[in-house]
C-alpha cells in the first residue's frame, strides 16, 4: 500500500504567492521518481541502444523516455552545465571530475555528448549540498524543458 508524501507549502507573508518544496525524489511536473528518471538518463548515455529498448517493457513510453534524454545530446545544454559548475566549483575538472570518473568509468558503448553531459551532471550532484538527484539538476538547469 502506498503511503502519502508530505509535502511542505508555505506562503510569502509579503507577496502571497505560495513556495512548495518537493521531497529529493520527485521532480516537479513529472509522474515518476527522479531515480526512474536517473536511471533513463544513464543508460541512454551509457549505451548505443536506441530509446526504445533504454527501459524494460514496464517503463515510462517512449516518447517519455525521448523527452527525458533530448536534452543530454543538446550542446547548448551541455554549455549551461559548463557555466553552473564553473559558478560551483572555478576548478572543478581538476577536483570533482576526477572523481566522478573513477568511480563511474566511460563504457565503451557510450554516446559521448550524453556521456560528457552525464558526467556534468554527476559533478553537480557531488557539489550540491542537498544531492539533488541527476533528473532535477537538469530540470533545474533548463526550466522550459517540457516534463512528463
Amino acid at each position: 500500500m502506498l503511503a502519502p508524501v508530505p509535502i511542505l507549502r508555505f506562503r510569502c507573508r509579503d507577496c502571497r504567492r505560495e513556495l512548495t518544496r518537493l521531497p529529493s525524489f520527485l521532480v516537479r511536473r513529472g509522474r515518476y521518481l527522479a531515480m526512474v528518471r536517473d536511471r533513463a538518463l544513464v543508460e541512454y548515455a551509457e549505451t548505443q541502444e536506441p530509446v526504445t529498448r533504454v527501459l524494460a517493457a514496464d517503463g515510462p513510453c517512449v516518447r517519455t523516455v525521448e523527452r527525458w534524454v533530448r536534452p543530454l545530446e543538446q550542446p547548448e545544454v551541455v554549455g549551461a552545465l559548463e557555466v553552473r559548475l564553473q559558478a560551483r566549483c572555478l576548478s572543478w575538472r581538476e577536483q570533482v571530475l576526477p572523481l566522478v570518473e573513477q568511480d563511474h568509468p566511460r563504457p565503451g558503448t557510450a554516446r559521448p555528448l550524453a556521456w560528457r553531459a552525464l558526467q556534468m551532471l554527476r559533478c553537480l550532484v557531488r557539489l550540491d549540498p542537498q544531492r539533488l538527484p541527476l533528473s532535477v539538476h537538469l530540470q533545474l538547469l533548463s526550466p522550459s524543458l517540457p516534463s512528463g
